[in-house]
């Protein structure tokens, strides 16, 4: 295995890393072929070229078998709307969760060779993929790509969100975000979480709050009544904290997701 990779790394074939990778996969149990072949790190013919032995898989290839997985997950992700996937190693079995609720269950013993097909071609898929380690696994967090030409996800139809972002004002409340909102609205804004770093921002730019925290909550509404502009993130609602914000007179609006039954639903309004 290493005799073979050493080959191909010294033709420009693979680099040290991606050698590295499928070197750990095969010590943790993987076929070699399962481990080049099976995680796309190349080609069945570039691996027979340097001496891969290729036993009986059945019908199903090295090749195809986790690009074959991957492929079935992102189908049942279109077909459910979904539009953040996330794959959770447990014993034996993963857990591929939709934001809308579907569920999937996969074996976990799958997930090295998964995770790496994942990050190689999820981009070219429309896909942005985070590998994050887990006890028994990789853990996957796929959330679909923002095409801007396209109102794919329900927060995009409102448009509060994109007209927030061309021209900040006011203090805008999101409840409940996905990751869909959070990595495509909301990544670019930073995050106070303490007095002195209230103090030190300048209010040119919009600034992200806690607003589950009583101290968030209270930094997010002495900022809007200041006239800079806010934004206050939930995980949950909570009472009207910031009635103060609009009796002044300061443009507060609240956009808030929920979880049906045929998918998230958002809605919003301006207090």
């Amino acid at each position: 295995m290493k005799r073979k990779l050493a080959t191909a790394r010294s033709r420009g074939r693979v680099s040290r890393r991606d050698s590295a990778a499928a070197e750990s996969l095969h010590g943790h149990g993987l076929h070699p072929v399962q481990a080049v072949v099976g995680t796309g790190l190349m080609g069945a013919d570039e691996a027979r070229e340097l001496g891969f032995s290729f036993p009986n898989f059945g019908s199903v290839s090295p090749g195809q078998s986790t690009g074959r997985l991957l492929h079935i997950i992102l189908r049942d992700a279109d077909h459910a709307c979904a539009h953040q996937i996330r794959i959770m190693p447990t014993d034996r079995e993963a857990d591929i969760l939709f934001d809308n609720g579907g569920e999937r269950r996969i074996p976990a013993s799958v997930l090295p060779a998964l995770s790496m097909r994942a990050q190689r071609i999820g981009g070219r898929l429309g896909w942005h993929v985070q590998a994050i380690p887990a006890g028994t696994g990789p853990a996957l967090q796929l959330i679909r790509k923002r095409v801007a030409s396209e109102r794919l996800h329900p927060a995009d139809w409102s448009g509060v969100l994109d007209g927030f972002r061309a021209e900040p004002d006011g203090l805008l409340i999101v409840i409940s975000p996905d990751a869909y909102v959070s990595r495509h609205f909301l990544a670019k804004y930073p995050l106070v979480e303490s007095m002195d770093e209230w103090r030190e921002s300048d209010g040119d730019k919009p600034v992200l709050y806690d607003a589950d925290r009583d101290d968030g909550r209270e930094l997010a509404l002495h900022a809007a009544l200041s006239g800079r502009t806010t934004v206050a993130l939930m995980a949950r609602s909570a009472n009207d904290w910031w009635r103060p914000a609009s009796e002044a007179g300061i443009p507060v609006r609240v956009v808030r997701s929920r979880l049906t039954t045929l998918g998230p639903a958002w809605e919003s309004f301006q207090v």
